[in-house]
């Protein structure tokens, strides 16, 4: 198992609700502003927690 922390003193917001509009979003992942390393994230890993 391997454990990544990651700490971000930026504005909290609903993982779930971002991840799931990721997954429907066709558009190629770098060509976005933000959110590129969110959709990295949900695909390399098992499980994905926001605290």
């Amino acid at each position: 198992m391997l454990e990544i922390k990651i700490w971000d003193f930026g504005e909290p917001f609903d993982l779930a609700t971002n991840v799931k509009s990721l997954r429907h979003n066709q558009e190629f992942p770098l060509q976005r502003d933000k959110q590129w390393g969110l959709k990295l994230m949900d695909q390399i890993t098992d499980e994905l927690r926001y605290f």
